[in-house]
């Protein structure tokens, strides 16, 4: 028993891990690389075999499914890139319909404070900053109209992975 939790925190870890490079990804380059939402689907299955608690893999199925066909429809009115559509399916699978709620949430306000910091003044103060200490692309990014979404998607599964890693004692 103690081997499986062990092995499911270090997968839960791995997922993490791999939200915060894709948010750093999306900041950086608005681009997040393909292998990130494949590593967090490849994973997926390890996870169902070691949690200590039982997981309903068609319910994710279900939910994943429906995430992505909200989010296609985004991208095709081209209100989301396709990296951000990606990460959100792999986020939404992990979180089932349990913290389905919980990952939307996170995401949503996360989202409105990006855009709300955005509308702000502080934002041409900061990339003020960040050009003089040689952070142009980010300085790019604060100047820019689009947003980094990927870190609002990103907060949320790490949300997630926090649940699910609290609820296996």
């Amino acid at each position: 028993m103690l081997e499986t939790v062990f092995f499911d925190r270090a997968l839960i870890a791995v997922l993490i891990s791999v939200l915060i490079m894709a948010a750093i990804s999306d900041i950086r380059s608005f681009r997040i690389p393909n292998v990130f939402s494949l590593i967090l689907l490849l994973i997926y299955p390890l996870h169902v075999l070691f949690s200590p608690t039982p997981i309903d893999v068609a319910n994710g199925l279900i939910v994943a499914g429906g995430v992505f066909a909200c989010g296609a429809v985004f991208f095709a009115l081209r209100w989301m890139g396709g990296g951000d559509v990606k990460l959100m399916t792999a986020c939404a699978l992990w979180a089932g319909a349990d913290r389905l709620a919980d990952f939307v949430l996170v995401m949503a306000v996360i989202g409105a404070a990006m855009a709300l910091f955005m509308v702000s003044g502080y934002r041409f103060s900061l990339a003020l900053t960040l050009d003089g200490n040689k952070f142009s692309r980010m300085r790019e990014t604060l100047l820019g109209v689009t947003l980094p979404y990927g870190l609002a998607i990103s907060a949320g599964g790490i949300f997630v992975a926090c649940r699910l890693a609290a609820s296996t004692y």
